[in-house]
């Protein structure tokens, strides 16, 4: 059989996905030495009911007219099946994937309509699927997503010109996106995430007027977005994240005005935010996170009048946050976090419910102390009084006394140091002690793709796992199931109970990584596991001073919760497998999912639905008594 371009099958298996092995989408009539023709069938219409019939494949069936009829039944071992080379119309019926021994399903030189069915995928062993030019001029939809493709695409798919939808996602293609897709003009979705495409995305996308929706995320393309992108004025969603994708954002993205959802995170772009954002009523999601952009947050987001979902996480970004964003009625989530802000915390709009991951690793912010920030302090004075102020109040004062202060300075600071020498043994760990930047693509590869390999175990809402970053610092990484109803609100829960509080024995936030379908806390790694294991495993036992010690530890943890921090925290779920011991045996408390944060002397309560776990619930849980009950 003559072929032109195959997408291969890849050889690693994988149960839970179709196995389809290869795919010529553009063959010539199907004629091989094994196809042999079925007298009885040589010519007329095709028989609706042929699974009497007992014949050993290969076969072909040579027919003149007509159509493959919707409820086709024939031998359910067959293996080849040809039907090329013929003047069959009308649409490719999806009983084929009834067969589930077929390996060549050849359907070239016909007349065929419509869609290729997606049951065609469920024939797992499935080596070869030959459509042929002719009928696939009037295709108008090819779906291959979610399988084992692999191998390129063959650039002859632009020679598909009626198809309007092409969804290649979800497989292990690779090589360049063929230039030849901008010949489909009539083209409204491109599809062809999920893979491992490299290079250039061809600027002939462009040529597709009518293109709606172009999702090229989960790739390793390179180099700048093409100019002509911005030129495709019909665009509804627009999905670039997590390539390679470099350079700055132009003015003309103002020209895609329909624009509904723009996801460009997880790449290498930089520059500044642009104003030109402003010209995109529509949009309603927004996603610029991990990147390098850098400036100030323009004014002219608060322009974004129908945006629902804002995220400018891990970027370069400084100065103050606009306190027009609060105008935004429609916007419900916000992710600031991890750039170098500074100032003021509007009040009001969506930052009345703002949680502290949100706004995370901007050391400099100030106004918000419902989420760990110190009040602003303020000065109404006009600039030049403001600037004469600071000169005689602070500028020459501290000029007066640096001479004296230096050398008491220096002695304090080489003493200081002297003792740090003298009481820390010298470590290679990273510290711990302060936020860092982590981003989602950092944690797959610490924790190899969330392998179960690195399962340390299930929790309320989610699973945890162990990883090691780059810098070669161990964490362990809870990441929600948001499909479990609950999760997302105590991913916002543990992130206001813990990251603003410190304490030896509470498990610290190191970072979080909050994506629109993605929630995940990077916690301190405790190596010796939980108590849980400690008290009911036959292989690990504790003596009575490493019990009483990690009862004092407990202890400790909860009084500072209920009696030292500014607002008290109830925990409403401890029990031994939610305290864990670090390499020391030190106890620390962890999993706040479900915990309660009483804010002031009106008791307002921020927690999560879920009640806990029968048996370590907190009383205030089982009746309707005041939450004071709980620390009684």
């Amino acid at each position: 059989m003559s072929m032109m371009k195959q997408l291969e099958y890849s050889h690693e298996p994988d149960p839970s996905i179709s196995r389809i092995l290869s795919a010529s989408m553009f063959s010539k009539p199907y004629h091989s030495a094994f196809c042999q023709p079925l007298s009885s069938l040589q010519y007329g219409k095709f028989s609706r009911s042929l699974h009497n019939r007992t014949f050993n494949p290969p076969v072909t069936y040579v027919l003149s007219r007509g159509s493959l009829p919707s409820n086709i039944s024939l031998n359910s071992m067959l293996q080849f099946l040809s039907v090329s080379d013929n003047r069959l119309t009308g649409g490719i019926p999806s009983s084929l994937s009834h067969f589930h021994h077929l390996q060549v399903l050849a359907l070239s030189v016909n007349g065929f309509s419509g869609r290729i069915p997606p049951e065609i995928g469920k024939l797992q062993q499935l080596r070869l699927l030959a459509l042929g030019k002719k009928q696939s001029h009037s295709l108008w939809s090819l779906d291959m997503g979610n399988n084992e493709l692999a191998g390129i695409i063959p650039s002859e798919i632009g020679m598909l010109e009626n198809l309007q939808s092409l969804i290649l996602n979800n497989n292990r293609l690779h090589g360049s996106i063929p230039w030849e897709l901008g010949g489909l003009k009539r083209l409204s979705k491109l599809s062809l995430e999920a893979n491992s495409l490299s290079g250039f995305t061809p600027d002939s996308l462009g040529n597709i007027s009518g293109l709606q929706h172009l999702l090229l995320g989960a790739n390793e393309l390179s180099a700048r977005i093409p100019k002509t992108i911005w030129s495709l004025t019909g665009l509804i969603e627009l999905n670039l994240s997590r390539n390679i994708l470099n350079g700055s954002l132009p003015l003309r993205m103002g020209n895609i005005k329909s624009l509904d959802i723009l996801d460009m995170s997880m790449n290498q772009l930089s520059g500044n935010i642009l104003s030109a954002f402003k010209e995109l009523q529509m949009l309603r999601y927004l996603d610029l996170s991990d990147n390098s952009f850098d400036g100030l947050i323009p004014q002219s987001l608060s322009e974004l009048i129908s945006i629902e979902a804002l995220n400018l996480s891990h970027n370069n970004l400084s100065g103050i946050i606009p306190n027009s964003l609060v105008n935004l009625q429609y916007l419900r989530s916000m992710d600031l976090s991890f750039n170098k802000l500074t100032g003021n915390v509007p009040d009001g709009g969506v930052f009345s419910n703002l949680i502290v991951a949100s706004v995370l690793g901007n050391a400099a912010l100030c106004g918000a102390p419902r989420i760990g920030f110190p009040p602003c302090t303020t000065n109404d004075v006009s600039p030049s009084s403001a600037t004469r102020a600071l000169l005689f109040n602070y500028v020459l004062p501290a000029a007066a006394i640096t001479v004296i202060s230096f050398a008491f300075c220096y002695m304090v600071l080489i003493f200081f140091f002297r003792r740090q020498t003298n009481n820390q043994a010298p470590s290679d760990t990273p510290s711990l002690d302060s936020h860092r930047s982590i981003s989602c693509h950092q944690l797959v590869r610490a924790t190899e793709n969330f392998s179960e390999a690195n399962l340390l175990g299930r929790v309320s809402f989610g699973s945890v796992y162990k990883g090691c970053l780059d810098d070669g610092l161990i964490i362990a990484v809870k990441v929600l199931n948001l499909e479990v109803q609950g999760a997302l609100r105590s991913f916002n829960v543990e992130c206001h109970a813990l990251i603003v509080v410190r304490h030896r024995n509470l498990v610290k936030i190191i970072s979080t990584c909050s994506q629109l379908k993605f929630r995940a806390l990077v916690l301190q790694f405790m190596p010796n596991g939980s108590l849980e294991r400690w008290l009911y495993s036959h292989t690990y036992c504790l003596n009575l001073l490493e019990r009483i010690n990690i009862a004092i530890d407990v202890a400790s943890a909860l009084e500072y919760l209920h009696h030292h921090y500014s607002q008290i925290v109830l925990h409403c779920d401890l029990k031994p497998s939610n305290v864990v011991m670090n390499e020391d045996m030190t106890a620390h408390v962890a999993d706040f999912g479900i915990a309660k944060v009483l804010v002031g002397d009106s008791w307002t309560v921020t927690s999560t639905s879920k009640r806990g776990t029968i048996g370590h619930m907190a009383p205030v849980s089982l009746s309707n008594s005041s939450p004071e009950y709980a620390n009684r």
